[in-house]
Order: structure tokens, then sequence, then C-alpha cells
């Protein structure tokens, strides 16, 4: 309403900084384009087919950073506000992470066969004046004990400090062997 009555003024030759004066509305307020009024941008037949061949050369990982970055090294004169309009247009955005998250989950092992996927404990438990060891091997589908071994160090050793670097062990021929 307001607007008409400036555009009607200025119709009649008074300038906007007087029009805008005596209907009471601001020079930004009669500026203002709503974002229903905007025109859609068309897209870059172009950019569309260069975006795409840079998804495609990276398995289609990147995203619209990166496929900037991408673009300007194949010498394409671009804005980041750009490719991502048109990703965004094209459906091709990446998902964005949510924070306190993980982005990817480890895939969790639900064998329906025995024998099939087993898992390897190994342990040392303090005795006074040597370290016994024990290695365990359980069969992930019945949960049942497949191998184990134990040992105890035949030479008293002094008790190490709790930060020192852990033992490995290797599974050979059914037996469990330590090292340092």
């Amino acid at each position: 309403m307001k607007r008409q009555m400036v555009e009607g003024l200025i119709a009649e030759g008074k300038p906007l900084k007087v029009a805008l004066e005596a209907v009471g509305m601001a020079k930004s307020s009669y500026y203002y384009r709503s974002v229903e009024g905007r025109k859609p941008h068309a897209l870059d037949g172009a950019l569309v087919e260069a975006i795409k061949e840079v998804r495609q050369r990276h398995a289609e990982v990147y995203g619209y950073r990166k496929i900037t970055m991408a673009l300007r090294a194949d010498e394409w004169t671009v804005n980041a506000k750009k490719v991502l309009r048109h990703l965004r247009a094209l459906g091709l955005t990446q998902p964005r992470k949510i924070k306190g998250q993980r982005w990817s989950k480890p895939a969790i092992v639900r064998p329906v066969v025995c024998n099939r996927y087993w898992e390897a404990d190994f342990t040392y438990v303090w005795t006074g004046n040597a370290n016994a060891y024990l290695c365990v091997v359980i069969d992930a589908c019945d949960r049942d004990i497949v191998g184990d071994s134990s040992l105890t160090a035949a030479a008293p050793m002094k008790r190490q400090k709790p930060w020192r670097k852990p033992y490995s062990a290797v599974l050979v021929d059914g037996y469990c062997m330590v090292m340092n």
C-alpha cells in the first residue's frame, strides 16, 4: 500500500526522498524485495556438466567447497555460492554431519554359522613374582571356547610400571607365544 503511494508521488515528479518522508516509509523498506519475488536463477548447462564430471572423477563424495576448488583447478571462474546453488537444484548436496555423533559406525558382525568367525583375547595377571598370561580363542556364533593357552613366566620378573609397552602375542599351531 505504502509502496504504491510512493510510486504515485514519484510519478507526479516528487523526489524519492520527499515521497518516502511523506508516506513515512524507510528507504530500505522501499527497495526490499521478498524471496518469493526474486526470479530463480537459470542453471548454466556447461557448469552442470562440469560439476557432474568432477563428481564422477572423485567418486561422488565431494561437497560444494571441494567441487569449487576442483573446478577452479580446471580453470573455471566460478563462485562457491553458485556451485552450491547448482548442487541444491540438482539434488546433489552431501548430507551434513550431526554434531556429537559419529559419522561412520563400525560394522557389527553377527555370524549365523559356527566356526566361521573367531575372536581372540590376550590378557595377563600379576601373580606376585611373575605375570601369568592367558590367550583364549572364542567362536563368535555360539561363544564356545575354541582354544586356550596359558603361560607362566619361568624366571621371577620385577613388576613393571603400568604405563609400559604392552606385550604382544602370536597364535602358532594352537600355542600362544608371548613377545616383548
